[in-house]
């Protein structure tokens, strides 16, 4: 509770409430008129004029930021209300990109772009009915997992929302972030190439597939599976050194 409460607090370092009329916008109250959807419509119109561009949101990006603020560091598995690590030296001597922004600096990247004001939404909406936070893509559609939605995570908000486009990130978390979403692409390819693959027939119109017939070299199928073998290795221990800084926080 003490933690929420503080990280609360430094949400007020957005300076952009400061200056909020409560004459505009605030939605969800009974004398205005605002939806919550017309409050999202509003702040990517003012997304899209650069009405909020640099450090300054406009009123409705500022009004859905602390919402979604108050939702993200109330929930546990967003744990929003943890800052960042501040930096490290690798045993190589070189230093080790961290993220060490404060809540109001992560919201505030967050409502500066359109995929942030459709996450910023979608945050809202479950907060209010009680659901889990889930991550949302540029369009505002959820963004899959393995095999289900994926929950938002304070590592995968700040990945996403830190300033430096993903598409040119090679380094730190946002390089990161950018090599994984190839992996799980690639994953995907090499999961719809098998399928594929499965699907062909001993001839056209035959009801038999050809590796229900024929099956496939065996020297091919093992080389095949030591490098699957190989990338399955490399996925658990990178799930267990995230475990392992996961109970060294707690």
């Amino acid at each position: 509770m003490v933690a929420r409460r503080s990280a609360l607090q430094r949400l007020l370092r957005l300076g952009e409430i400061t200056k909020q009329s409560q004459t505009v916008l605030l939605e969800g109250l009974r004398s205005s008129a605002w939806t919550l959807e017309e409050l999202r419509d509003a702040a990517l119109d003012e997304v899209k004029s650069a009405a909020g561009e640099g450090t300054e949101l406009a009123p409705a990006q500022t009004e859905l930021a602390v919402k979604a603020a108050y939702y993200m560091i109330i929930a546990d598995t967003m744990a929003l209300r943890r800052e960042g690590y501040a930096s490290t030296t690798a045993e190589d001597g070189d230093d080790v990109e961290t993220d060490d922004r404060s809540v109001a600096a992560v919201i505030g990247a967050m409502l500066s772009n359109t995929r942030g004001v459709h996450q910023a939404y979608s945050i809202v909406r479950a907060g209010r009915s009680g659901d889990p936070l889930l991550e949302v893509d540029d369009d505002g559609y959820l963004v899959e997992g393995s095999d289900e939605p994926r929950v938002l995570t304070n590592e995968i908000v700040r990945n996403t929302y830190n300033n430096e486009p993903m598409t040119h990130a090679t380094h730190g978390a946002a390089g990161a972030r950018r090599r994984w979403d190839e992996l799980v692409t690639d994953i995907a390819q090499t999961e719809k190439a098998t399928k594929t693959m499965a699907a062909v027939k001993v001839t056209a119109g035959s009801a038999q597939t050809w590796l229900e017939a024929n099956g496939w070299p065996l020297t091919d199928v093992r080389n095949a599976r030591e490098r699957l073998d190989w990338v399955s290795r490399q996925l658990a221990s990178w799930g267990d050194a995230h475990q392992a800084g996961e109970e060294d926080v707690d």
